[in-house]
């Protein structure tokens, strides 16, 4: 396969139908002999980084995913602020915010259930038992006793002050220069070796075999 032919949709089209088989063993991945060198020609860089990217890509997701944990576990509360912070813009979506009130409503009423009872009057929503929402006329949403956009509004801030104390932008950003640029910098000065063309042509031969099946199956139907 000529990869400088490959463009980028292409390529993320064969990772999303391409089997994700279990990373390649360490000794092919960093320990072989004579294994890295700088590419000679941007072309070769080019070809390179796809055809990598295509064999390695378990390896590569492996990578990011132990340089999230690594991060995070140093600075556990900062990946809390990134979750409360999500979780205060999805309440944005109707159903996300009833299921939410809901939530926290069950929880109440553990500890008060005649305060839970006053909080589910005041939401004046219906659920429909999947997360749905029937609203009628001008009705709002509500958590617990807050409009929801006040409570939203509170929840982002407050995931913002503990992102702040906590750093979380910095942990992220060596996530983000660990777990993808450790990738790119492997995928930069592997060299492509016969394993890695020889997969490639299988699974190129795989897809045309599977859209040749799909024309007989079409010229069968017709």
């Amino acid at each position: 396969m000529d990869w400088n032919n490959v463009t980028l949709g292409d390529l993320l089209d064969g990772l999303k139908e391409v089997e994700w088989k279990p990373p390649r063993p360490l000794n092919e991945f960093l320990l072989a002999p004579n294994a890295f060198m700088l590419p000679k020609s941007g072309a070769k860089w080019n070809s390179r980084i796809k055809n990598n990217l295509y064999y390695y890509r378990s390896n590569y997701v492996l990578m990011f995913m132990l340089s999230f944990t690594v991060c995070f576990l140093r600075n556990p509360v900062a990946l809390v602020s990134i979750i409360i912070v999500m979780g205060g813009l999805f309440c944005l979506n109707d159903p996300v915010a009833t299921g939410t009130n809901d939530l926290l409503l069950r929880i109440m009423k553990r500890f008060h259930s005649r305060t839970a009872m006053r909080l589910r009057a005041l939401s004046n929503t219906l659920s429909d038992g999947n997360l749905g929402v029937k609203r009628r006329g001008n009705q709002r949403l509500y958590i617990l006793w807050l409009p929801r956009g006040t409570a939203v509004l509170l929840i982002v801030m407050f995931g913002f002050l503990l992102m702040w104390r906590s750093a979380a932008v910095v942990t992220l950003a060596w996530v983000m220069l660990l777990g993808l640029g450790l990738p790119l910098l492997h995928a930069t000065f592997r060299s492509p070796n016969l394993k890695s063309r020889l997969a490639t042509a299988k699974d190129e031969f795989r897809a045309v075999w599977r859209g040749y099946q799909a024309g007989l199956q079409n010229d069968y139907t017709q």
